[in-house]
């Protein structure tokens, strides 16, 4: 562990530390204000978990900082609110964090009371670390690819940030403009659907038409009696 690289850790923990208490406290106003009734009716929620970080402990820590930081780059960007993750810091168990399964996607999203749930991962493998983050609906289903984005070192975390927020806020708005898989399916295909409502109308005129055949020789049968 370099000498720099330790100090852009304490750096970015100390950073942390101070950003958690200016939340606790209401003295930053865009986080304070992250609350249903402030943000606005109609608004789709997001919930930024935090992220599992691995493979070098000078990023230790950091992962537990990203939703708040993250989040804050993407108020600017998208038109959706923010979920309230600060309680999972330091309580969320390591098989909750990271890239999720559906079913504990979709478990995150319920207990959250979001449309949407961003987990990932900040990670050193084989030399080289990485942002690597997904996005998924409230029912589980993963949305887009993975976004990955590589990261130089515990002093390049910051800057890196921006481009993750860039990519999640790209996959937010293609989200928004895609049904998910589940609906898609439920949904038949256009030729289909036409098929089926030429064939309802179809026999509803012949159901029509036999109603009338029976009135016709109901009303016949009466004349010859």
């Amino acid at each position: 562990m370099t000498c720099r690289s330790r100090l852009s850790a304490r750096l970015f923990l100390a950073l942390g530390v101070v950003l958690a208490t200016l939340l606790a406290l209401g003295l930053i106003p865009e986080a304070a204000s992250r609350s249903a009734a402030a943000q606005g009716a109609g608004k789709k929620k997001v919930a930024i978990i935090p992220f599992a970080v691995s493979g070098d402990p000078d990023l230790t820590g950091m992962g537990e900082f990203v939703p708040d930081m993250l989040a804050g780059r993407l108020e600017g960007r998208s038109s959706f609110a923010f979920a309230d993750t600060a309680p999972l810091r330091g309580t969320l168990p390591a098989e909750e964090k990271g890239l999720l399964s559906a079913d504990r996607a979709a478990a995150l999203a319920l207990r959250l009371g979001a449309d949407y749930v961003v987990s990932g991962t900040l990670a050193r493998r084989k030399g080289a670390a990485a942002f690597t983050a997904q996005l998924y609906r409230r029912d589980g289903t993963p949305v887009g690819d993975r976004i990955v984005i590589p990261v130089k070192g515990p002093d390049d975390v910051l800057n890196q940030l921006e481009p993750l927020a860039d990519a999640v806020a790209t996959t937010l708005g293609g989200a928004e403009e895609t049904p998910s898989p589940a609906k898609a399916a439920a949904a038949p295909p256009a030729g289909k659907a036409q098929e089926e409502a030429e064939a309802k109308a179809a026999a509803q005129e012949k159901a029509r038409a036999d109603a009338e055949a029976a009135r016709a020789a109901a009303e016949q049968k009466a004349k010859e009696e």
